[in-house]
């Protein structure tokens, strides 16, 4: 028994019976290094449960005489409360958690309506407008440009705590991003008096290595806070060298103003969210105080810090450092025209690419992208069939461009073999993948890849990789096999543009930009497109009804990946989000699909107004006109509403065609009609819609109007 007198070694060995030091010689060990700090003037404390799940504190402190006294505490109420905080404080980092990927998954779904708001007023404004109507306008479009703005620094500060934002690592020209600084916020610094001036180093390099984007994100944040703040006087722009290694270099860039100015306590709220200096600013000057936050989470990613001296009426210098890479000359883009970019591609004319892509639609852009600017080109469907024609011919390419989703060999593996082989260890091979993000880059780099370009094509993006890869050009051209598809060089003709300026689904903008602004190709591309991939959807339903996830996924990619190239954006974003709704096994799959279905139509919308008035052939090779000449059956006929109905159906590529007929052959009881229909049946089932309707057409045609006679 443990009372009063009780030795301290018979209380120690009380609780290693107990079991309170655990077993064995370690829980002896742990229980004697306790009498010995009791013994020796220090506190000792222990905590454990009773067998009714009451929690006791049990501390020993050292007595007079040697001796020690023990308490007894129950400590099970604090216990719960700490259990409860804990539990209250993990359940808000996750409802903080959940809101930052909320609104960073959210990302393009916000900023998109925006977009077209503004986009839409650009083109309201390029028309002749009365005075009123056109400041009405102007007015819009400042409101649509701050409302934006608001948004993009919510979305990035949500994206930055969801951990969603990744540096580029890209070469960059330090003075284009000065310029374009200049270029925005110099004239609010004109409309207020304010000289802007900028200062460098001499010792600063022109090139450098990291992301421009985050760089001029940060440098405008500051310039135009400087700028807003400042009534009169001057901003200033400096920069500074702090140190220069082979590896490395870190710099320090400064923004002066000689504005409103702060006391210690605002400068000390500064780089708290949601946060301004007080609130009579916010009120007078607008912002959402965000942000200084983001451009400080920048910084810090780039390896640098962020600090601000200020003296209130005298003005602020916000100075920050960042480190960054060296990087050449000849590595730097320089984004020109595509003219002048087709000019420089003159070192590479004859130069011999292997080009590896599973879509024939993807294969048609690059190969024609290529052959403008003089490139010879042999396209391969799929990884084994690119080292098939590597190994058949070691040295006759001088670049690889290689898809990463593809059959039977993907890109990945495809590298890793080639690079197995010493031939082919200076082979430049370029990734084209839609995932840009930093993992894929990552992965495309660990598997011996050199560079990587996004989807859809950018001409420009494309001639700065090959600009930079392809440095020796063999002089003979590549034994080919006789069967291998290629594409030669032939000249770019130019007409006078007969594009529309919109269609249903379509940026076509973008896609003449893409295309070098090739109308012919663009049109043919988009001619064939529903013939190509008219059946796209239906084989997602189908391998999604089977449970083959994986291929339904690629498919979706594969699609997505289509639609991009083609400039098919609000397509290419449904099937994106498709994709990941079945990788991820998301609960709204269905509606994703039903989306993407609606998506589609607006695309084959777009087409066929884009086509109207030229004389094309429609998606299965018979003239509209000769279709509508074309009576399916005569209205006397007991089965010709619903054959109409049919039709309609297989035209516009739905996959209720297949129960639709499935019904309709159930209540045709003719054997002589189901003999008839029956290879329509059989097109059916494949989901060659296309195929299904021709036949269709031809067996009424045939009957002269009367399939049931």
């Amino acid at each position: 028994e443990i009372g009063v007198g009780t030795p301290i070694e018979d209380y120690f060995s009380f609780l290693i019976g107990r079991g309170d030091y655990g077993d064995g010689e370690a829980g002896r060990a742990k229980a004697l290094q306790a009498a010995n700090d009791v013994r020796e003037g220090r506190m000792h404390r222990v905590e454990r449960a009773t067998p009714s799940g009451r929690m006791l504190a049990i501390e020993a402190a050292p007595g007079l005489s040697g001796g020690a006294v023990i308490t007894i505490s129950d400590i099970t109420r604090q216990k719960e409360h700490e259990r409860e905080l804990e539990t209250a404080r993990r359940q808000a980092q996750h409802a903080d958690h959940a809101k930052s990927e909320f609104l960073a998954n959210m990302s393009h779904e916000i900023r998109t309506p925006i977009n077209a708001i503004q986009g839409l007023l650009y083109l309201a404004q390029q028309n002749k407008l009365s005075p009123k109507l056109r400041n009405h306008l102007n007015k819009m479009e400042h409101s649509a440009h701050t409302l934006l703005t608001i948004i993009n620094d919510i979305l990035d500060f949500s994206k930055i705590e969801a951990g969603h934002i990744d540096l580029d690592n890209i070469p960059f020209d330090l003075q284009a991003v000065l310029d374009r600084i200049r270029s925005i916020v110099g004239f609010r610094a004109l409309e207020r008096g304010l000289a802007l001036t900028f200062h460098q180093d001499e010792r600063t390099p022109k090139y450098l290595r990291g992301d421009p984007h985050r760089l001029g994100q940060i440098l405008l944040n500051l310039v135009g806070n400087a700028i807003k703040f400042t009534e009169q006087g001057e901003v200033v722009i400096s920069i500074q060298v702090i140190e220069n290694f082979p590896e490395q270099i870190r710099l320090e860039f400064s923004i002066r103003d000689t504005g409103i100015g702060m006391t210690p306590e605002q400068q000390g709220r500064l780089f708290q969210m949601f946060n301004q200096a007080d609130a009579s600013i916010t009120r007078r000057f607008g912002g959402t105080g965000l942000g200084l936050v983001i451009s400080q989470r920048l910084v810090e990613m780039m390896g640098g810090r962020i600090v601000v001296a200020s003296v209130p009426d005298q003005g602020s210098t916000f100075r920050f450092t960042a480190a960054f890479g060296h990087a050449a000359p000849e590595e730097v883009e320089t984004r020109q025209e595509s003219s002048h970019v087709l000019k420089e591609m003159q070192r590479l004319r004859g130069a011999r690419v292997l080009l590896v892509e599973d879509q024939p639609l993807n294969q048609e852009v690059a190969a024609e992208i290529l052959r403008q600017a003089g490139l010879q080109v042999q396209i391969a469907d799929q990884g084994q069939e690119a080292l098939a024609a590597l190994q058949a011919n070691p040295s006759g390419f001088d670049v690889v461009l290689m898809d990463l989703q593809m059959p039977v060999l993907d890109g990945y593996t495809a590298t890793r073999q080639l690079r197995a082989d010493p031939r082919f260890a200076g082979l430049p091979i370029i990734a084209m993948t839609a995932n840009v993000l930093a993992g894929e880059r990552a992965r495309c780099l660990a598997a011996g890849m050199n560079d990587y370009l996004a989807k859809p094509i950018d001409v420009s993006n494309l001639y700065q990789k090959l600009r930079l890869w392809v440095k020796n050009i063999a002089v003979e051209p590549p034994a080919v096999d006789a069967n291998a598809r290629t594409e030669t060089p032939s000249p770019i003709k130019t007409t006078a543009s007969t594009f529309p300026n919109a269609a249903p689904g379509l940026d076509l903008t973008a896609g003449l930009r893409r295309l070098g602004g090739n109308e012919t190709l663009y049109r043919r591309l988009l001619a064939g497109f529903p013939e190509q991939h008219g059946v796209a959807l239906a084989e997602i339903q189908i391998t999604l009804d089977a449970g083959d996830k994986e291929q339904a996924a690629h498919r979706a990619h594969a699609l997505a990946g289509v639609a991009g190239n083609l400039a098919a954006t609000s397509l290419e974003q449904a099937m994106r989000r498709l994709e990941r709704a079945i990788i991820e096994g998301a609960d709204d799959i269905r509606l994703r699909f039903r989306h993407a279905e609606a998506r589609w139509q607006e695309v084959l919308t777009g087409i066929d107004q884009l086509n109207s008035g030229t004389e094309t052939t429609d998606r299965i090779g018979v003239s509209h006109d000769a279709r509508a000449n074309q009576p399916l059956l005569s209205d006397r006929e007991p089965w010709a509403a619903q054959i109409a109905v049919l039709a309609e159906l297989l035209t516009a590529r739905d996959l209720k065609a297949k129960s639709y007929f499935a019904e309709l052959m159930r209540q045709i009881t003719d054997p002589q009609i189901h003999q008839q229909l029956q290879p329509v049946g059989q097109q059916i089932e494949r989901l060659h819609f296309a195929d299904a309707l021709q036949i269709l057409n031809q067996v009424m045609t045939s009957s002269g109007s009367n399939v049931v006679d």
